[in-house]
């Protein structure tokens, strides 16, 4: 139990096991109710339904109860009854081996020693056991030992060479493969660890070593990256098949106690116990109790792992007793490199039979591999595409298993998640003619399987059902746009509708997967089939929905959500896409009464398209950004400035002259008037610095200057989001609009400087979510439009000079849309604009940049101060050489400033109080350059308050406050914070004062979902709901990921984590001072900071995290100083700080 876990029940009044194990009971075995199910004790319903939606322990409530249980009968011995195993509806990640399913299976079972002295690893092994007709036939161990300390790279590479050369041949050549197709062999393969901490050892050695294993081992990445890899869970860790389905008594649950304990014999075919006593098999001892002597935990031995002095005695490498002294070293001295490597084989076999005892899934059917052909192996070349594409398919394993991780999950457990919900078809709800298109569908569904089963019948030996033409066309159906309604089920569930609807992440407009909750093998006859829950494997081929809305009723007395229904929309069933990121649908007809299950999709349209694009530049297709991005600019010398565009810049000047227009800082002048034909222009502009908008002006001078020169001049611009897309594509529209008002103000002056033509350039919005304004053409997507219809690429090619928004995907499909089959090389961009570049990855930089001709302009926007891409990998902790070379999960404005081309860097914000400013100018952008400024001094309304700290804290003559608390043990969810700022949001947002709204007023920024929820509860005036289902549409209160872009009039920023230990352990996450940046530059006229002490008092050995608090500290030591108010606050000593700016200006400073 983690001590958020452990926080959470204490909160609850949970503080001792005994009130834990109490907590619910074993239900009455009556009435068909399983008698192994927990029901809340009598008396503590209302406690288990607090608990059920309270994160992190809700998911675990049950497990939790069924340990604490097991816990009081094997050590009180109180007589508590207690399962030996976890009762779950759930499914294990350990397939079966059986005739009717996976009957080839290989299993590995991996395990690697690291040399923790040296940081290396000194001893791998595996396990290859092959099957046949569902029967191990086959076995062979590969063990691999270093011949001393690895204290050389060399060493531990060789190791890794030769063990994993020996490892894939011993897995190809003792595979049994399936029938050959297309001249390849297959099989399923599952790997076996005991724990994450194996794999995690493993995969970093690998990583650190991955070239020369490539060079020495048969195509290892393209093995690891089949459809296999993708569709099925390709590993299990033991541990945690243990805790999720097994109740063993022991305290440390290690493989030599859970093998003990499962009856394994350590000491066979050689004794092992004995030598490997100390430290290893030394965690029993008997006790005198009472006169009684037992078994008991003598020692903590939490590690599964050979403790490393039977290695260096191996290797004779441990020091030898001093003269007259005792051998601290004499327990591991008879251990041999022999003994050592046999040792290591035998643990193997350990892991083999810890794994038979658990069962399998049988419900889940592997995906073949293709066995490597070891004759033939072409390594590939070693280049920034090769390394892209590595990168978007590390990026979907890793996104695509925590989708499996999760399903692996029984449903209920999955809604206290809130990854899903569970709803009920019922006919009586559906329109007449949705009513009878099911039933039609369930019809023509039964009537397939009728025949399908007659084929098998005659044909017995046919390995694929082929009915005829006439059989195929009678029973064709699809539930594509269908339009059902769902009831809302909380039967079975911890808590109640209204807690489920509360921690569910599924909003309106999500695509979704929609699957029975009960699935039946139909291969079997009707008599022996049994439900079970459905595999993560069978729900990836599920119905997709659109969720169209949710309408909740709500009980009067309490507000409560006690009914509710889900509307939802068929989506056609959809193949194609990047293998491994689209999986299509497989329909399935529902029936009347089907209780069924609503998840989230796991296509990754986006990133199939990215992968897609990726492809084609490994294969060598062309890409002018690619160019860029390695160094090939187009040759062309770029003139300081063209005439065009100094006209323009001119008429500027001209209309400031005469008061019709203000004036632009120093470095918007010469993005305005220079750079016009620079093959890469990166732009810096600090929060509130009008990126976009100066941006808008710098593309009509561009406009102005390829009009004069007769060129044509076709402009793409865009942003990873539809949000931001809009944003900038309405600041092209406001500029467009501004040149009309100037002529019309002085039609003379306007034509000695301005083309009258820039007021007719078009400005198109490619496949928009919402329909753009007057003045802009809106093109709806290219599937979307009656056939006939133009292009949207014909559209474009269709103006001599344009404006065009759209997002890379937007991209992606009009070049798609025109040349299916031939996305590069189409050259009809002559200037790409790619704003918030900060946030955006190259692999969807480069398929915004398809159509940039060679010789176009590509302008970058961004600010790498605020956050970055949102990634699913670790890869601040990648050790591969891969990408030390190729940094290729940075962002775009990221590596492209790492190329030092010409940057222009904004200086001045229109949005933030000067206090802010300078803030952020001494401690983030004076390392750039940038004299960092605002003009702005707009403050909150004095007011009078009854609260002498809320008083202090909206004192409007300090525009950042910082509230100090002493409260240290909170880590995602901070209660006393809670409290703290209640009162001052209410303030805040009371009509009879501030009156500051959830839209532009006010604005709540949190670190973690959890603390987001609890205070959109406790504050449900901060968020819009839905007319409908009275969820949270939009909210006041969010993290800090979606405040980027957004400006609230005050933004308060609860810090949340407080536990020294958690703080250092996560402190990546809280201290990055990207977030920080973010979060103070939203606020227009106020900031407050609610931290705990212990945020400004960390101090980290690590470089790293040392400097990232220093931003903290630095607000708290140099710039809030004033103290304002100090007192008791719930028990918890709290301090006001305040800072504002004394001296000069800060539009003054350098």
């Amino acid at each position: 139990m983690s001590g958020t876990e452990k926080l959470a029940l204490r909160r609850a009044g949970i503080t001792t096991v005994e009130s834990l194990a109490t907590l619910k009971d074993f239900a009455p075995s009556i009435g068909g109710v399983d008698p192994r199910e927990l029901v809340p004790a009598p008396g503590r319903e209302a406690l288990v339904r607090q608990l059920a939606a309270t994160w992190p322990v809700g998911p675990r409530l049950d497990e939790l109860v069924h340990r604490a249980r097991s816990f009081r009968r094997s050590v009180r011995k109180d007589g508590t009854q207690a399962l030996g195993h976890i009762p779950g509806k759930g499914s294990s990640s350990l397939p079966v081996s059986r005739p009717d399913v996976n009957p080839n299976l290989v299993r590995l079972y991996l395990d690697a020693q690291h040399d923790y002295l040296e940081g290396r690893i000194y001893l791998l092994g595996g396990l290859v056991v092959a099957c046949w007709d569902g029967e191990p036939i086959a076995r062979r161990s590969v063990i691999r030992c270093t011949e001393g300390p690895p204290n050389t790279a060399a060493s531990e590479r060789q190791l890794l060479v030769e063990w994993t050369r020996d490892l894939l041949r011993a897995v190809v050549e003792l595979a049994v493969p399936d029938e050959p197709q297309d001249g390849t062999k297959t099989a399923p393969i599952h790997l076996v660890f005991f724990d994450r901490h194996e794999q995690r050892m493993l995969l970093e050695a690998l990583a650190r070593n991955f070239p020369p294993i490539l060079e020495a081992t048969p195509p290892l990445y393209d093995f690891l990256t089949q459809l296999a890899a993708f569709d099925s869970p390709i590993a299990s860790y033991l541990d945690e098949e243990i805790r999720s389905s097994r109740n063993f008594p022991m305290t440390c649950q290690s493989l030599q106690s859970v093998a003990t304990y499962l009856k394994f014999d350590w000491n066979r075919p050689d004794p092992y116990r004995q030598p490997f006593q100390a430290r290893m098999f030394d965690y029993l001892g008997k006790l005198d109790i009472d006169g009684q002597t037992e078994w008991t935990t003598r020692r903590s031995r939490f590690g599964s792992s050979i403790p490393l002095e039977y290695a260096y005695a191996a290797w004779g490498e441990l020091p030898l007793p001093g003269e007259g002294k005792g051998d601290e070293f004499a327990d591991f001295r008879a251990v041999t490199p022999g003994l050592l490597r046999a040792f290591q084989g035998r643990r193997l076999e350990a892991l083999e039979h810890v794994a038979d005892s658990i069962p399998g899934n049988p419900n889940t059917q592997k995906t073949p591999f293709v066995l490597p052909d070891l004759a033939h192996y072409e390594d590939k070349a070693d280049d920034l595409a090769h390394a892209l594409h590595e990168f978007v398919t590390i990026e979907r394993h890793v996104e695509l298993g925590d989708w499996k991780r999760i399903r692996h999950a029984p449903p209920e457990r999955r809604v206290l998640m809130g990854e899903t919900l569970l709803a009920r078809y019922c006919e009586e709800d559906q329109e007449p003619e949705i009513r009878e298109r099911v039933r039609e569908n369930l019809g023509k569904y039964h009537k397939k399987l009728e025949y399908e089963a007659a084929f098998r019948a005659a044909h017995p030996h046919a390995g694929k059902v082929e009915l005829d033409k006439a059989r195929r066309d009678e029973t064709r159906w699809s539930p594509g746009g269908l339009w059902v309604r769902l009831r809302l089920e909380s039967t079975g569930l911890d808590c109640d509708l209204d807690d489920a609807l509360a921690l569910t992440t599924l909003r309106a407009g999500d695509r979704l997967v929609l699957f029975s909750r009960w699935a039946l093998d139909e291969r079997l006859p009707e008599a022996d089939r049994k439900p079970f829950t459905p595999t993560p494997k069978q729900m990836l081929y599920g119905d997709r929905v659109d969720l169209k809305k949710i309408v909740t009723a709500r009980d009067e007395g309490s507000n409560r959500i006690v009914s509710g229904v889900v509307e939802v929309e068929f989506a056609p069933p959809r193949w194609g896409g990047a293998e491994g990121f689209v999986f299509g649908s497989i329909p399935r007809p529902l029936e009347d009464g089907q209780l069924c299950t609503l998840d989230h999709c796991p296509n990754s349209w986006y990133g199939s398209w990215c992968r897609q694009v990726v492809d084609g530049l490994c294969a060598g297709e062309p890409n002018a950004l690619l160019d860029r991005l390695e160094g090939r600019p187009p040759v062309a010398a770029a003139p300081a400035s063209l005439p065009g565009q100094a006209r323009f810049l001119a008429g500027l000047y001209a209309f400031h002259a005469a008061d019709l227009l203000h004036d632009f800082e120093e470095s918007k002048r010469a993005y305005i008037g220079a750079y016009g034909r620079t093959p890469l222009l990166l732009v810096q502009g600090p929060p509130g610095t009008g990126k976009s908008y100066s941006t808008a002006f710098a593309l009509f001078a561009r406009i102005q200057a390829a009009m004069e020169e007769g060129r044509d001049f076709r402009v793409f611009v865009g942003c990873k989001t539809h949000a931001a897309t809009d944003v900038l594509m309405k600041e092209l529209l406001g500029v467009r609009e501004r040149l009309g008002e100037l002529r019309r103000s002085d039609p003379k002056r306007f034509k000695k400087y301005f083309d009258a033509r820039l007021l007719d350039v078009p400005i198109d919005r490619v496949a928009p979510r919402d329909p753009p304004p007057d003045g802009v053409t809106h093109l709806i997507k290219d599937n979307a439009k009656p056939r006939g219809e133009p292009k949207n690429a014909d559209i474009v090619l269709s103006d001599r000079w344009s404006l065009v928004a759209l997002t890379p995907g937007g991209m992606y499909g009009l070049v798609k849309a025109k040349w299916p089959k031939d996305l590069f090389g189409q050259d009809f961009c002559d200037c790409l604009v790619l704003d918030e570049a900060s946030q955006m990855n190259l692999p969807e930089a480069l398929m915004a940049a398809l159509p940039l001709s060679p010789d176009g302009q590509l302008i970058v926007v961004g600010d790498h101060r605020q956050m970055p891409p949102i990634v699913q990998h670790d890869w601040d902790s990648e050790a591969r050489r891969t990408f030390r070379q190729y940094e290729v999960f940075a962002s775009l404005f990221d590596t492209l400033r790492r190329l030092d081309p010409p940057m222009i860097r904004f200086a001045e914000s229109f949005r933030l109080h000067s206090a802010v400013a300078e803030f952020l100018r001494q401690e983030v952008y004076r390392h750039d350059g940038i004299p960092f400024h605002s003009r702005k001094t707009d403050v909150l309304i004095a007011r009078s308050h009854t609260d002498e700290m809320v008083a202090a804290v909206l004192r409007p003559e300090y525009p950042l406050t910082l509230v100090v608390h002493d409260e240290a043990s909170s880590q995602m969810r901070n209660a006393f914070e809670q409290s703290l700022i209640e009162l001052i949001i209410r303030t805040l947002a009371d009509t009879s004062g501030y009156g500051l709204d959830a839209t532009t007023g006010v604005g709540i920024v949190v670190p973690h979902r959890a603390q987001r929820a609890a205070l959109q509860q406790a504050f449900p005036g901060l968020c819009v709901l839905d007319p409908e289902s009275g969820l949270v549409a939009r909210s006041a209160i969010d993290t800090v990921e979606r405040f980027q872009g957004g400006e609230r009039t005050v933004i308060l920023v609860s810090a949340t984590e407080s536990d020294k230990g958690y703080l250092l352990a996560s402190s990546e996450f809280l201290l990055d001072p990207r977030r920080l940046t973010v979060a103070l530059s939203r606020a227009k006229q106020k900031m407050i900071l609610v931290a705990s002490r212990t945020v400004f008092e960390l101090f980290s050995p690590e470089e790293e995290v040392f400097q990232n608090s220093l931003l903290w500290k630095n607000l708290l030591l140099r710039t809030c100083t004033t103290s304002l108010w100090k007192g008791s606050w719930g028990g918890q000593d709290v301090a006001v700080w305040g800072g504002r700016v004394d001296g000069p200006r800060p539009s003054q400073a350098t």
